[in-house]
């Protein structure tokens, strides 16, 4: 057993039948070795959700909020679309292929950067095609 299940199993034995409930269909819906599913799930609670629950808050406050959730999955294997794997998109720089794996899809490359532009510039995030 890898220490990451150890732990895992020990932090959800804490929690009440609901969450067990609530955890055991999350990592359900997860494809791969139980290894990534653990570590997905860590994600998401340490990461995610307070990323998600700052923004609303921000919003409830009057600000305004644009996350988003990448998925554009690197060539190399188990990487998926890990951490700062869009960053070749955003930078244009296709050819730097440490996190992507191989070069990059240029139309995606375009929006990315528009979008990232757009919100320097204004605020806003949007293109004519994604709001």
């Amino acid at each position: 057993m890898f220490p990451a299940s150890i732990k895992f199993e020990n932090d959800i034995a804490k929690l009440d039948k609901k969450s067990k409930e609530n955890i055991k269909k999350f990592m359900k819906g997860l494809s791969g070795h139980s290894i990534w599913k653990i570590s997905e799930f860590y994600n998401e609670i340490m990461f995610r959700l307070p990323s998600i629950r700052q923004s609303d808050e921000h919003k409830k406050n009057g600000g305004k909020t644009y996350m988003y959730y990448w998925t554009e999955p690197s060539g190399l294997k188990f990487r998926k679309a890990c951490h700062a794997v869009e960053l070749a998109y955003v930078f244009d720089n296709l050819d730097e292929t440490i996190y992507t794996g191989d070069r990059g899809d240029e139309n995606l490359a375009r929006t990315v950067q528009k979008m990232w532009t757009n919100f320097a510039r204004c605020g806003n995030p949007s293109t004519d095609d994604i709001e």
